[in-house]
């Protein structure tokens, strides 16, 4: 099967709040995403927490308001990238509100 690769949107709220998926995947297998919370104000979108694959595994980068990286840490199924994009997906949605709440804060 050829590489494919795929981009799809989440809105998590009526606000514009979202979460940004994009995957590459060849066959059955995941090679490398980027799973991304980004949060609505004043009509600029600002990045809250990413997942992604950047160095070879899977791990949560949590950002700042200039989209550095505050803090790293690696997912607990860091080598499978399916398992791990699920999980991403799965928190960025379930867990938006406190995460928007926490980037608000700092």
């Amino acid at each position: 099967m050829p590489i494919q690769e795929r981009s799809h949107r989440i809105f998590v709220d009526d606000d514009g709040d979202v979460v940004r998926v994009h995957f590459v995947k060849n066959g059955p297998f995941i090679i490398r995403f980027t799973v991304q919370y980004e949060t609505l104000i004043n009509g600029k979108y600002k990045p809250v927490v990413r997942y992604d694959t950047a160095h070879g595994f899977a791990h949560r980068d949590t950002l700042d308001w200039h989209g550095e990286t505050v803090h790293w840490q690696p997912m607990h199924d860091r080598d499978d990238f399916r398992a791990a994009l699920t999980e991403a997906i799965t928190d960025l949605t379930t867990n938006w509100q406190r995460y928007r709440s926490e980037f608000l804060r700092r």
